[in-house]
């Protein structure tokens, strides 16, 4: 049986969303995740409108939001700037940390991402066991 990999840091988050149309990607940042035991939970949506959806359920119900979303920027339905637009649109009081994870090497990308104060980092893909080692320590 695999053993899971300890993070450098002892701490560990409730929640991270993963918000990814790939399922290779997704799958791997789960995983990588679980080994790093960096969250309790881990939940995918394959794209920004879902999460959106159950950002609005959860508030209505009084539910907690995750601790951290994990946001790639091209997908399919709704993408990660339109996510953003709406995340700050609607929730602009809630205090969510967002990271980017995206393989565009645009740097409009990079600059457009800093017009956003929710976003606390940009990372390219593959996103490393070192990379979320230095996320979690940031939330």
């Amino acid at each position: 049986m695999e053993q899971p990999l300890k993070s450098i840091f002892v701490k560990k988050i409730n929640e991270i969303w993963v918000i990814e149309d790939d399922p290779i990607t997704s799958m791997l940042l789960r995983k990588l995740i679980e080994r790093g035991q960096f969250a309790h939970t881990t939940v995918a949506f394959h794209n920004g409108k879902l999460p959106i959806q159950q950002m609005r359920k959860r508030r209505d119900e009084g539910l907690p939001f995750p601790d951290l979303i994990m946001l790639d920027i091209n997908m399919p339905v709704m993408d990660g700037w339109e996510f953003l637009d709406y995340f700050v649109d609607e929730f602009n009081d809630v205090k969510l940390p967002i990271v980017i994870m995206t393989s565009s090497i645009d740097t409009n990308d990079v600059k457009k991402s800093k017009t956003y104060s929710c976003i606390k980092g940009y990372y390219y893909k593959p996103v490393t066991m070192d990379n979320f080692n230095e996320i979690i320590s940031g939330v």
